[in-house]
């Protein structure tokens, strides 16, 4: 079956195979409900499960490595690309937190980190940080 046959070649390829079989499913199912066609080609169809390697590589630069990036850094002598790399080396923040920054998160000498620039179908917009949604 041809719907089958995609469903197994997107699982090799991409991390949301699964979804897109699922959506494919419901666009029939509308298709059936509507009659444009008599019955769902893709009843049958499975998503193959995959088994993902987890990726141990680690992602974060040990201390000589983290003395050697910020000599370069201060080597291009532009503050703002200075100021950003040392915002991200020494605190610890990811990318989106450090972007969705304001002036009015820094007081009294800290940094009140409550939000982060994410990324959804509509866009970019800010939320909340990956913490915050994990604990909630």
């Amino acid at each position: 079956m041809i719907i089958q046959k995609y469903a197994d070649e997107w699982s090799t390829k991409l991390k949301y195979s699964s979804k897109i079989v699922g959506i494919v499913r419901n666009i029939l199912n509308h298709a059936v409900k509507f009659q444009y066609i008599t019955s769902n080609p893709s009843a049958p169809v499975s998503a193959p499960k995959i088994q993902r390697t987890i990726n141990k590589k680690k992602d974060y630069y040990n201390k000589d490595e983290l003395k050697e990036f910020v000599q370069l850094v201060y080597n291009t002598d532009d503050i703002n690309i200075i100021a950003t790399f040392r915002l991200l080396a020494f605190t610890g923040l990811r990318k989106g937190e450090m972007l969705a920054l304001t002036w009015k998160d820094y007081r009294n000498g800290t940094l009140d980190v409550n939000k982060a620039i994410t990324r959804d179908i509509a866009g970019e917009h800010i939320g909340p940080q990956k913490i915050s949604q994990a604990t909630d």
